[in-house]
């Protein structure tokens, strides 16, 4: 059982942090693009959780073998994601295009620089 006290503190403790993200910021974001940037990012989030949770399932459910049923379900979703991604792009002004277009380029520049491992966008 945990320790009430303990409890407590850790609450303080995360209360006491400040929050990174301002009211201003998030009613700036609304102004600029309306309600509809938070449904599109929680519909990638969204959709790129029900991926993951379908392919999970391989390695447990059909012994790491994705059958025609399997593959047609996350192509399902994949369709879903782009669906958010592409209404994503629309609202900040770009399309899907210009996007994949901007990430080949930024893969092409790791490739050539040997930067495929480790993290960050701008290595």
């Amino acid at each position: 059982m945990a320790d009430k006290s303990f409890l407590r503190e850790y609450q303080g403790f995360v209360k006491s942090r400040p929050v990174h993200t301002s009211r201003k910021a998030i009613l700036r974001l609304l102004k600029d693009y309306g309600p509809e940037i938070f449904d599109f990012i929680w519909g990638i989030a969204g959709e790129s959780g029900e991926f993951v949770e379908k392919i999970k399932r391989a390695p447990r459910d059909h012994k790491g073998v994705i059958n025609p049923r399997m593959r047609r379900e996350l192509l399902k979703e994949l369709g879903d994601k782009v669906w958010y991604i592409t209404a994503m792009a629309e609202l900040l002004d770009s399309t899907l295009e210009e996007i994949l277009r901007i990430n080949k380029r930024k893969l092409q520049s790791r490739y050539k620089r040997r930067k495929i491992h480790g993290a960050g966008d701008s290595r």
